[in-house]
């Protein structure tokens, strides 16, 4: 009797030797990506308070201790959304979880296709049992403010909070297998159907409620194909859009619709620094805009993800005849030393040409022998100012520039340019991103599970001497999108402004 105690006793104590093992084993992971980001990125915080930084730590620590199984600490990870307010260095990325098997074809979920205003509150665009009706709003899911969770989505979604809504409203339905969808954080959550659910249809102030069964991932998928909706959408938003169009609205006003600054030759950007496509369309357009005697033009570049810093300054070239000085500070690492050297030699030679290459080669040299963890102001020993060309086919009328919640990167680059330079005035919705924008081939870390685990923080960044740390862009004239008009997939922006261009002739 005494040996079958000591047994089970060596039993519980292995057992429980072990699972402290696994729970140090996964903190250290943890501690290794903090680390990594922290010594990657040129400001770690990036909007967020010191405290807030410490509290989401904590949060993320405290889901990681809590895991049960492995499939549960990956998941837990999905707390790292919240401490990185930039989506350039996106940790974890979409599909992370569906690379690792964590979410499966079978993993019965939440059957519904949902769109979040401002505030968080969740409205329905699709029910796939058919009980609820469109657009109506859910007030709560298995007892729990459906706001509540939109909110907490929104906060673990990586990037700005400005940029993580419209990414959660995406025209066309988010892709199931991704984790940053209200379905799939249920999920992770540990909320099983059935669903009891409480909603308010449209127009209509008293609470309904309904209980729908889950269905399976890979149900919901096809559903969504064969529904149509996708080659609905897509066709409506233009899916396989040009990177540059442009129409004339009237005898003196047209209309430059820059859908990304790239002309999808990615590969030629990376291996020779230039983007030939981009050019070779931008010219077209301008010589088109020239022949038309076009005096306004309003360049739409709502959506705009960004793209090449070249395309930008070559579009600058044709607005404004006043130099551009860029401030921008590179992350000094052992793996940026590396990583960095093209981007730095490429930035260089965007402002320089073949010029300047002593002072080109000391700068790199500079960098090189600078110490990890400390900032490179590019500007060093040549300042980035940007002389614009003298092209054919210059505008020299007035400039709108049309903007939304989804432009980032390069194209938020591209309203700082033309807010500094004076040649155009901003309209429309604050871009998502704020105006410090991060850029640069990324750093990649994987961390020790066996797993695919894998960081790619970014180590650039660029500064705005004039303007407070990490704000979004001021509007010169606000175009808001109203509840109904959002609700109802109407987007008027260009209307309405090209009505108060009129109105101001």
């Amino acid at each position: 009797m005494k040996k079958i105690f000591l047994s089970a006793l060596g039993i519980i104590c292995l057992v429980t030797v072990q699972g402290q093992t696994i729970k140090a084993k996964r903190q250290q992971e943890v501690d290794y990506l903090l680390k990594s980001y922290a010594e990657s990125v040129p400001d770690t915080l990036r909007g967020l308070t010191p405290d807030e930084w410490n509290n989401r730590v904590n949060a993320l620590r405290s889901a990681v201790n809590s895991s049960k199984t492995g499939d549960d600490y990956y998941m837990s990870l999905r707390y790292f959304g919240a401490l990185i307010y930039d989506y350039h260095s996106e940790f974890p990325d979409g599909g992370l979880f569906n690379r690792n098997l964590i979410f499966l074809k079978t993993d019965t979920v939440l059957p519904i296709w949902v769109k979040n205003w401002s505030d968080g509150r969740t409205f329905l665009v699709k029910d796939y049992t058919g009980k609820i009706p469109a657009k109506a709003e859910l007030l709560t899911i298995n007892g729990y403010s459906a706001q509540a969770l939109s909110l907490r989505l929104r906060d673990l979604n990586p990037g700005e909070d400005r940029y993580a809504f419209p990414i959660m409203n995406e025209r066309e339905q988010p892709d199931i297998r991704g984790w940053a969808t209200l379905s799939n954080l249920l999920f992770m959550e540990k909320m099983r159907p059935p669903y009891s659910i409480t909603y308010r249809e449209y127009d209509d102030t008293s609470t309904k409620a309904a209980t729908l069964r889950g269905m399976m991932r890979d149900s919901i998928f096809h559903a969504y194909k064969k529904s149509g909706d996708k080659r609905r959408v897509r066709q409506s938003i233009n899916y396989s859009k040009c990177p540059i169009v442009y129409h004339r609205t009237s005898n003196e006003t047209g209309v430059l619709t820059i859908n990304m600054f790239y002309g999808k030759s990615i590969l030629q950007m990376m291996l020779w620094g230039g983007d030939n496509r981009y050019s070779k369309l931008l010219r077209r357009s301008m010589k088109q805009i020239e022949r038309d005697g076009i005096k306004t033009l309003v360049i739409d570049i709502r959506g705009n993800p960004g793209g090449f810093m070249g395309s930008v300054l070559r579009t600058m070239n044709y607005l404004s005849d006043s130099s551009i000085t860029e401030y921008e500070v590179f992350k000094v690492s052992e793996k940026s030393k590396v990583t960095a050297i093209p981007l730095l030699k490429n930035t260089y030679r965007l402002y320089y040409g073949r010029k300047q290459k002593a002072q080109r080669d000391s700068s790199v040299a500079i960098f090189k022998r600078m110490p990890n963890g400390s900032l490179f102001p590019l500007d060093t020993l040549l300042p980035l100012v940007h002389k614009p060309l003298n092209l054919k086919h210059k505008f020299h009328g007035k400039v709108y520039v049309l903007t939304d919640a989804l432009c980032y990167s390069a194209s938020i680059v591209f309203c700082n340019m033309v807010r500094e330079t004076g040649c155009g005035i901003i309209a429309g919705e604050a871009p998502g991103g704020f105006i410090q924008v991060t850029g640069g081939p990324r750093l990649s870390f994987s961390g020790s599970s066996h797993r695919f685990i894998r960081m790619n923080p970014t180590y650039s960044l660029t500064l705005i001497p004039t303007e407070p740390n990490y704000s979004y862009l001021k509007m010169d004239i606000p175009l808001e999108q109203t509840l109904d008009q959002w609700l109802n997939g109407k987007d008027d922006k260009l209307e309405r402004l090209l009505s108060i261009i009129e109105l101001s002739k």
